[in-house]
C-alpha cells in the first residue's frame, strides 16, 4: 500500500456534523493517527495538487521503496514529463 496526504489536508468538519445552525469550527489540520484508526503508525507520503511533477516523483520513490514486497516489481525509469526538467 502506498499512503498520499495532500500537503494541506484538512478535516472537512461540517460535513461530518451534518446539517447544524451556525456551526463555527476552523478546519483541523489532518492527522493520519488521529483521524483514521485502521491506518495508525503508517507512513505516508506528503503530495501537492498544485505540484504534479514533485507528486509524480514522490509516487515513484515510494514505489521503489516497496520492491521487496511487491511480487512482479517493475523498475520505473525517473519520469522526465515536463520540459523544464
Amino acid at each position: 500500500m502506498i499512503l498520499l496526504k495532500e500537503k494541506n489536508a484538512t478535516v472537512d468538519v461540517k460535513s461530518l456534523v451534518g446539517e447544524t445552525v451556525n456551526l463555527a469550527v476552523a478546519a483541523p489540520t489532518l492527522s493520519i493517527d488521529s483521524h483514521f484508526s485502521d491506518i495508525k503508525d503508517v507512513n505516508c507520503a506528503e503530495w501537492s495538487r498544485l505540484d504534479p511533477a514533485t507528486t509524480i516523483r514522490v509516487l515513484v520513490q515510494e514505489y521503489r521503496k516497496k520492491q521487496d514486497k511487491i511480487q512482479g516489481f517493475v523498475e520505473i525509469p525517473d519520469p522526465k514529463l515536463w520540459h523544464t526538467q
